[in-house]
């Protein structure tokens, strides 16, 4: 009897699924503090890692980490005089979408000459939609500051 093909996968990679977690929003200097958390998964050892933003960096436990440059630090903030790295951690229960009602989404247009544009050279283009997005809850949004950048 043929069997089919065992998947053999190296047992050094992490290859479980990842699954619904806490969204954590930090800046790209907490990257080395990030890679040396025990238990810490890189993004590319996901499974679906096509299935991921591109500003994630990886996860651990129930925390998946979304890095920018422009993440928040609070510079000198510390006992000590260094700069505190503001982490934002917050729970699917922590914002909304409020739809609007009486109205459609609508794409703007203003041609040349509009808007304080006396030599014609500029256009504008925009959309509008009758929704907003809001923060529901503060005790949804944790800060967990880090001294480690």
């Amino acid at each position: 009897m043929i069997y089919p093909p065992r998947n053999r996968l190296k047992s050094n990679r992490m290859t479980s699924p990842i699954g619904d977690s806490y969204g954590c929003m930090l800046t790209t200097k907490m990257i080395p503090v990030l890679n040396n958390m025990t238990g810490f998964i890189r993004k590319f050892q996901y499974p679906r890692i096509d299935q991921t933003l591109s500003t994630e960096w990886g996860g651990v436990n129930n925390v998946r980490f979304f890095v920018s440059e422009q993440g928040s630090v609070t510079p000198a903030a510390s006992l000590l005089g260094n700069d505190v790295a503001n982490c934002f951690v917050a729970a699917k229960e922590s914002y909304k979408v409020v739809w609007q009602a009486g109205g459609k989404a609508r794409f703007i247009y203003l041609p040349p000459g509009y808007n304080n544009d006396p030599c014609m050279l500029r256009h504008t283009a925009g959309c509008s939609f009758y929704q907003g997005s809001c923060i529901t809850n503060d005790l949804w949004i944790q800060n967990l500051r880090s001294t480690g950048i």
